[in-house]
């Protein structure tokens, strides 16, 4: 007596059939979602599921999940992975807030020599106050942990930018004064344009450079040689004739 199927059959419209098998011939398609498009397509021409595993070489819960999820909710569902909960994160919020704090805080204020942090000695002092702070899941964090707790935020306590602070308390005028007059010169610009201005006097613009160090070369440089020396090379060798100033006045 012929084994009877359990399943119902798979009955594929001519546009599912036609996106499984583009989905099946396609070489950037992810290997998942070719295997399943397989499956699904086998399974509509009434293969077994037995002789479907035994081809393609993969288990028989594999293509029931695959199979029941196309009857259920249709072949984009079947062909969809979905996000599974898995197990609960054992390193929780405030751990990592606590860790961020950390990073947050200069390593002379903890008692270490160090300027900044580094993703070793942050990794060391975690370990070592995890307990004590009431964060006993970092007791045994690595560096790879931590590093990864600060690039969620992010967070670089071993790299240092720079800013320029406001120490003149008149800036704000300053600032004022001279885009007020870049704005009347530009204004007689206009005029100058158009055949309407008369004036009889100039507006430079000054800057100055100071402290250029006037250095020479004492051998000359070498051209980039192919397959040994892909850039010009220079002697480091100079000779120094002092510093000079560098002004320059623009009408």
């Amino acid at each position: 007596m012929p084994f009877k199927r359990q399943r119902s059959f798979l009955v594929l419209s001519k546009e599912d059939r036609m996106k499984l098998k583009k989905i099946e011939s396609s070489r950037t398609q992810p290997h998942a979602k070719v295997i399943r498009a397989k499956i699904l397509l086998a399974y509509s021409k009434d293969e077994p599921i037995n002789a479907i595993s035994k081809r393609l070489n993969i288990n028989r819960p594999r293509i029931e999940r695959c199979v029941d999820k196309a009857l259920s909710g249709g072949v984009d569902m079947a062909l969809s992975e979905f996000h599974r909960p898995g197990r609960p994160p054992i390193i929780k919020a405030e751990d990592k807030t606590w860790v961020i704090n950390l990073a947050c805080t200069k390593p002379k204020e903890l008692g270490y020599s160090h300027e900044v942090w580094t993703i070793s000695l942050l990794s060391q002092h975690v370990k070592k106050n995890a307990l004590s702070s009431n964060h006993p899941a970092l007791e045994r964090a690595g560096k790879s942990t931590i590093h990864n707790i600060l690039q969620e935020m992010p967070i670089r306590p071993h790299k240092i930018s720079y800013y320029l602070e406001r120490k003149d308390p008149q800036f704000e005028e300053k600032m004022a004064q001279v885009l007020v007059l870049y704005k009347k010169v530009q204004l007689v610009r206009e005029k100058e344009s158009g055949g309407q201005s008369n004036r009889k006097w100039s507006v430079i613009s000054y800057d100055e450079k100071p402290g250029i160090q006037a250095i020479e070369n004492i051998a000359p440089d070498l051209p980039p040689v192919g397959g040994r020396y892909p850039t010009i090379s220079r002697d480091r060798e100079y000779k120094r004739h002092g510093t000079v100033s560098l002004l320059a006045g623009i009408d």
